[in-house]
C-alpha cells in the first residue's frame, strides 16, 4: 500500500490552483497579568490580525477560577462564565476576591478555526476601609460599602464611591431581613464582620464579606438559632452575643456557648452590650424582663448583680422599672441610657459609671422639654463632651442635659427626608485620632415617597455638639439604611 501511495503521489500531474489562506492571529498585549479592585474596570483591547472581512469573526470573553474547586452538588467543576461577545473587553469587576483566568476566543466562521489568548486577573478587595451600610431594598436586603476619605485621608477624593450589594456579590444570595451589622473590634484592630437577619446571619470575612460561618456554626450547642440582635466584647477578649434575649459568650474563639446562668429572677437582654474599661464587671446589659441592669463578670458563665443602692442614690440600678429605648457609652466612659415609663410617653436620661459593680448613678434627667421625643427615631452620644443628639422626622436636635435641660435644632433636612440611622464616629484604636474621634456625625435618611436614601457626614464640635454646615459629605444610597458602622 505504501508503495502504491508513493507512486500515486509521484505520478499525479493534475492542474490545481492554490490560494493562500487569509492571515488570522491575535497580537500579544504588553501585559498578561492584571490586578484590579472589586468594582473597578478591566479594559482589554488585543489587536486582531485578519486579512478577510471582520464579519467572518465572532468574539467571546470568558472567566474562570485559576484554581477551580470541585462542586459536590453538580459532581464536577463549573464551566467558565461569559463576560462579553464584543471585540474589546470593558468589564466592571463584580465578582468575589480570588484569582481568575480570562480567555479571549475568536472563531473564524470561514476558516472554521479559532484563536485563543488568556490573561491572569487577581481580584482584590475594595472594602478594606470605609463605612458599612446594611440596606433594605425591594429585591432583598444587602450590604453596601462607602469608600470615603472622611475617615481615611489616604483615599483619593476621585476614587470615593458607594459599592452596592457587596454581600450578594460575595455570596450569590441576598440577606433575609437584616437588622444588625457590626465589625468585631477585638484587639483594637481588624476583626470579622457579623451580620444578623431575622432568621439567620453569621460571621463574614473582613476582606470581601463572604460567609465564613453561618449563625448555627458560631454556636457550640445544637439549638435552633435565630433572632440575634447584638454582639459585643470585653477586655479579656471574650465575645458576647445576644440571641433570643439570652447572652452567650465565646471565651476563647471556639464558639458561643450556652446562655449565661441567671439568678432566680431570670433575664431577657435588650439589644445592647457595653464593654467596661476595667476588669470589673467586664460587660453590662439591660434586663428587659425585670427592668434592671446586669453586670457580667469576666471569665464567668453567669450574670452578676450590682451592690445594693444607698438611700441617697439617684436611682437603683437593680430596679430601674422602665423600658429601655437606647443604651450607649459616652462622655467619661459612662453608660448613657434613654428610658420610657411603662404606660406613658415620659422619657428620661439615666447616666451611670459602668466600670464598677458598685452602684454609681451619675445623672438622672427628665426629657420633657425635648421636642418630638415621643417619636424620636435615633440617638447618639459623644465621648469627648456632654453631647447628645436625637432625631425626630427630618430634624436633628441636641439635648442640653448638662445645661438648660432643653433641646436645640441643629440641622433640618428636606421635607420627607427622614432620619433612619445616626452614629457619632468613635475611634476604636488604642491611639485615637484626635482629628476624628467624636468629631464626625454620620446620618442616613430615607424618603418613603421617592424611595431615595442618602448618607451624610457632618463635622461636629466634640465638646459642645454644634453641627457645622461646611464640608458636608453626602452619598446617594439605593434603599433604606437599617444599620451602619465603621470598617477598619
Amino acid at each position: 500500500m505504501i508503495t502504491l501511495l508513493v507512486f500515486s503521489c509521484y505520478d499525479d500531474k493534475g492542474n490545481y490552483s492554490y490560494n493562500d489562506l487569509p492571515k488570522f492571529s491575535i497580537d500579544s498585549l504588553e501585559a498578561y497579568n492584571y490586578v484590579r479592585m472589586q468594582d473597578e474596570m478591566l479594559q482589554l483591547s488585543p489587536v486582531v490580525n485578519y486579512d478577510g472581512n471582520e464579519s467572518d469573526l465572532s468574539f467571546l470573553w470568558t472567566i474562570r477560577l485559576e484554581k477551580p474547586k470541585y462542586d459536590d452538588e453538580i459532581k464536577g467543576y463549573h464551566s467558565a462564565d461569559t463576560l462579553s461577545e464584543d471585540k474589546e473587553l470593558n468589564y466592571r469587576i463584580n465578582i468575589a476576591v480570588n484569582k481568575y483566568l480570562i480567555d479571549f476566543i475568536i472563531y473564524n466562521k470561514v476558516l472554521d478555526t479559532k484563536q485563543f489568548m488568556s490573561f491572569n486577573l487577581d481580584v482584590q478587595s475594595a472594602y478594606s476601609k470605609g463605612w458599612m451600610l446594611l440596606v433594605k431594598r425591594e429585591d432583598g436586603d444587602d450590604i453596601d460599602f462607602v469608600k470615603t476619605n472622611k475617615f481615611f485621608p489616604t483615599i483619593d477624593a476621585t476614587s470615593e464611591m458607594v459599592y452596592k450589594n457587596v454581600f450578594s456579590i460575595a455570596n450569590g444570595k441576598k440577606l433575609n431581613k437584616g437588622n444588625t451589622l457590626v465589625q468585631d473590634f477585638l484587639s483594637n484592630g481588624n476583626g470579622n464582620i457579623y451580620v444578623f437577619d431575622e432568621n439567620a446571619g453569621g460571621k463574614l470575612s473582613a476582606i470581601d464579606y463572604s460567609e465564613l460561618n453561618s449563625l448555627e456554626e458560631i454556636f457550640t450547642f445544637p439549638e435552633e438559632i435565630y433572632g440575634s440582635t447584638a454582639i459585643g466584647f470585653s477586655k479579656n477578649r471574650s465575645r458576647y452575643i445576644i440571641n433570643k434575649g439570652q447572652v452567650h459568650c465565646d471565651f476563647n474563639g471556639s464558639g458561643f456557648e450556652p446562655s449565661l446562668i441567671p439568678d432566680d429572677k431570670g433575664y431577657e437582654a435588650a439589644p445592647y452590650i457595653l464593654e467596661t474599661t476595667g476588669a470589673a464587671p467586664g460587660t453590662v446589659i439591660y434586663d428587659k424582663l425585670n427592668r434592671r441592669f446586669l453586670p457580667i463578670p469576666l471569665w464567668t458563665k453567669k450574670t452578676g448583680v450590682y451592690e445594693a443602692a444607698s438611700t441617697e442614690a439617684l436611682f437603683d440600678m437593680n430596679n430601674i422599672g422602665k423600658d429601655i429605648i437606647h443604651m450607649e457609652k459616652g462622655f467619661n466612659g459612662y453608660a448613657y441610657n434613654i428610658f420610657k415609663d411603662i404606660d406613658a410617653d415620659n422619657f428620661y436620661l439615666y447616666i451611670f459609671d459602668i466600670n464598677t459593680i458598685a452602684q454609681a448613678p451619675m445623672g438622672l434627667y427628665s426629657m420633657e422639654n425635648c421636642i418630638g421625643i415621643a417619636d424620636a427615631t435615633c440617638f447618639a452620644f459623644g465621648t469627648r463632651g456632654n453631647v447628645c443628639y436625637y432625631t425626630f422626622a427630618n430634624k436633628i436636635y441636641q439635648y442640653n442635659y448638662s445645661g438648660a435641660n432643653d433641646c436645640d435644632l441643629e440641622y433640618e433636612f428636606a421635607v420627607g427626608e427622614n432620619v433612619v440611622a445616626m452614629e457619632i464616629y468613635k475611634d476604636m484604636s488604642e491611639e485615637k485620632n484626635p482629628d476624628l474621634d467624636s468629631k464626625v456625625l454620620v446620618v442616613a435618611t430615607y424618603n418613603e415617597t421617592t424611595k431615595e436614601g442618602k448618607l451624610y457626614m457632618f463635622d461636629v464640635n466634640e465638646t459642645n455638639g454644634s453641627i457645622s454646615s461646611n464640608n458636608i459629605k453626602s452619598y446617594d444610597i439605593d434603599g433604606k439604611v437599617i444599620d451602619m458602622g465603621i470598617k477598619n
